[in-house]
């Protein structure tokens, strides 16, 4: 990991509440809640789908690694944004080595099945993405 620092949820709520349905939650798919190494929220979005939000960080505050499962309003997987490097095994690595993205588990060929993630590294660019490209497009008006 480069150093990033613990993912901000009050600035991703407050720059990007637009596309975000109530108030971020402070527990992940298990229900558990954050703690001091462990940030854990589920984001809701306007068009229904949701996403998990785990990430583990150093005593400094600084992620470790992360999982951010974004699911449909049926609960079917849409992407896995995650962070956990493969070292043990080169057929599981991608060009972005540790960050990749699992495609929808109905897609899925294989286990190995991964895909580089050069540019949504971040909470706040993934909840971007999924506003822009999911959440804008399935409404009806801009109000």
């Amino acid at each position: 990991m480069n150093g990033r620092a613990r993912s901000n949820l009050e600035l991703i709520q407050k720059e990007l509440g637009h596309g975000i349905w109530g108030d971020i939650q402070f527990t992940d798919r298990s229900g558990q809640e954050s703690t001091i190494y462990a940030l854990r929220a589920t984001i809701r979005f306007l068009d229904g789908s949701v996403l998990y939000v785990t990430e583990y960080t150093n005593k400094f505050g600084i992620i470790d690694r992360y999982y951010y499962d974004w699911t449909a309003a049926d609960w079917r997987i849409k992407a896995q944004y995650h962070s956990e490097p493969h070292k043990r095994d080169q057929r599981y690595q991608t060009a972005t080595e540790p960050y990749h993205i699992h495609p929808p588990q109905n897609t899925v060929l294989s286990n190995l099945d991964r895909f580089p993630n050069y540019a949504h590294q971040d909470l706040y660019s993934i909840v971007e993405g999924i506003i822009i490209f999911a959440v804008i497009p399935s409404r009806t008006s801009l109000e």
